[in-house]
């Protein structure tokens, strides 16, 4: 049986998230990090000609919304993949972004960057998105956040 002390220090593993801000001006954008890996950070950094001009989209999409907020972006950048768990994509073309929204200034915090294949959102992203947005407000509640730097992440 483990004491008390063990117990906090698992759970404080457990609850640990690891967020990276990927656009900051009034608002602040961050993302997940899966262990060292920035998962929409990877994608964005993608080569492939495709990806590059997708990625690229969305930098420039995340850095306006950074800057002026959701209300003033175009209606048709963002829109509700489950309203249920309050899970929200970013457009652009064939590729979805996966978000929910944060705290405070936290508007936008991405999971990851799928291609859409339907009509509806992807279950499988939708469901990872819920996952990461679980993990975040309980990570935030008992403030175990951890804030990654540019140079930290791989």
């Amino acid at each position: 049986m483990c004491d008390a002390s063990a117990l906090d220090i698992v759970n404080l593993w457990v609850n640990n998230v690891r967020i990276k801000i990927l656009a900051s001006d009034r608002f602040v954008i961050v993302a997940v990090m899966v262990g060292n890996v920035c998962p929409v950070e990877s994608f964005i950094a993608r080569r492939d000609k495709q990806t590059r001009v997708v990625g690229a989209g969305f930098v420039q999409m995340l850095n306006y919304i950074a800057e002026h907020g959701f209300q003033a972006a175009p209606p048709s950048w963002s829109h509700e993949a489950n309203k249920e768990l309050g899970i929200y994509e970013l457009i652009k073309g064939n590729f979805r972004l996966f978000y929910f929204k944060g705290i405070g200034n936290q508007i936008a915090v991405c999971s990851d960057v799928t291609r859409k294949a339907g009509r509806k959102a992807d279950s499988a992203a939708v469901q990872k998105a819920a996952k990461y947005k679980q993990e975040y407000f309980e990570a935030q509640e008992a403030n175990t956040i951890t804030w990654v730097e540019n140079d930290e992440a791989e």
